[in-house]
């Protein structure tokens, strides 16, 4: 089914001692183009996918109402000023109390961290534009950092 899907993606599990799940991180390069294959893969019997973040999701503040997958809670950083980037965060219903912890564009960076309470645990998504001059990694790790 990856194969199948007209988005860059990696698929990483992570298991530790507490077992939060299989995370999918995904560059979407327009979630509008892609969500129906995003939606048929989280519906796929065999591929439990519990945390997807996906990147370039070049929606609008407009279009985020429309940009949910059925069985998950959907989180959504949108940039303010310009068009493209961003970022999306979907948690499978079986997290409860999940919510986003906070969310920022700065100089046309995105940040998005999503608290799943009942784990301690944060879920963070960062668009960080390419070919952008300054360094704003450091900005946005230490924002990160500090917030949570």
């Amino acid at each position: 089914m990856l194969e199948k899907l007209s988005l860059y993606s990696s698929l990483y599990g992570f298991v530790s001692k507490k077992s939060y799940g299989n995370f999918l991180y995904l560059n979407a390069r327009s979630l509008k183009n892609s969500l129906q294959d995003l939606q048929d893969l989280v519906n796929t019997q065999n591929f439990l996918v519990h945390i997807i973040i996906v990147t370039e999701t070049w929606l609008k503040e407009s279009d985020v109402v429309y940009f949910n997958l059925i069985g998950c809670a959907s989180f959504h950083s949108i940039r303010k000023c310009k068009t493209g980037g961003c970022v999306a965060i979907f948690i499978h219903d079986s997290f409860d109390n999940a919510s986003i912890l906070f969310e920022q564009d700065y100089n046309n960076n995105n940040i998005l961290v999503v608290s799943l309470l009942q784990h301690n645990f944060k879920v963070i998504g960062i668009y960080r534009q390419p070919n952008n001059q300054s360094d704003p990694n450091s900005i946005l790790f230490n924002e990160v950092f500090e917030r949570t």
